[in-house]
């Protein structure tokens, strides 16, 4: 059973929750700047450990998920190479759920590309850009329609399929976050919402999976009006 929240509680929520959200996008692209060629999977997870802690974050929601190359289709680090390292034409994934000072959690995650974007690495910018797209489409969507999760969820894995990828929702399945511990306040999976979404606090996780490249692409952020 969730919290109850008040409007009072729920706008001042929000407006923290925004500033969490910056400062979370501020150091994943610290973190994805510092990973270049030659890092290993494991000192990639150490770097973002390293970043953290620089930024006097003690706590998270959620560890610091990076997934290098053909590790970018899993999200358990048991199933991943700790050794693989990133090749100069390549693709990595940062998703990070930090919990700030004054306990708001942040939620982002984001692809890099290393490479020639114009020659060897365009068909990881494709699976990229094809995932941000995604996102943003999903989002006007939902802006014009006010559609369930269920509903949007569905959408972008017909979308998915007609552009040639996959929308695994092992993992990737959208959720609410908050002040610390959000599942106190707003329990459940985006992707299983059959209601209206409403703004401010869900989460829209966008995984897209190239079955012939065999990689992963990863964006996340808030959904807002």
């Amino acid at each position: 059973m969730s919290i109850p929240v008040t409007p009072t509680k729920r706008s001042e929520l929000y407006r923290e929750l925004l500033v969490a959200r910056e400062e979370s996008w501020r150091i994943l692209k610290v973190i994805g700047e510092k990973i270049v060629v030659g890092t290993s999977q494991r000192d990639a997870l150490k770097i973002a450990v390293e970043v953290m802690k620089e930024n006097k974050i003690q706590r998270h929601w959620h560890p610091p998920f990076i997934a290098l190359g053909a590790n970018t289709p899993f999200f358990d680090p048991t199933e991943m190479d700790q050794d693989l390292r990133l090749q100069e034409s390549d693709i990595f994934l940062v998703d990070l759920g930090p919990v700030w000072p004054n306990q708001m959690e942040g939620d982002v995650g984001q692809t890099f590309v290393v490479g020639d974007i114009a020659k060897e690495s365009a068909k990881f910018f494709r699976l990229k850009s094809a995932g941000e797209q995604m996102f943003a489409d999903a989002r006007e969507k939902w802006l014009r329609e006010k559609l369930s999760g269920q509903a949007l969820y569905g959408w972008m894995n017909s979308r998915a399929k007609e552009a040639g990828f996959e929308l695994p929702l092992n993992d990737a399945k959208g959720h609410q976050i908050s002040d610390f511990p959000h599942k106190l306040r707003y329990p459940g999976k985006l992707s299983e919402k059959d209601s209206s979404i409403e703004s401010h606090f869900w989460v829209l996780e966008v995984q897209l999976h190239d079955p012939i490249l065999k990689r992963s692409a990863f964006y996340e952020d808030l959904l807002w009006e």
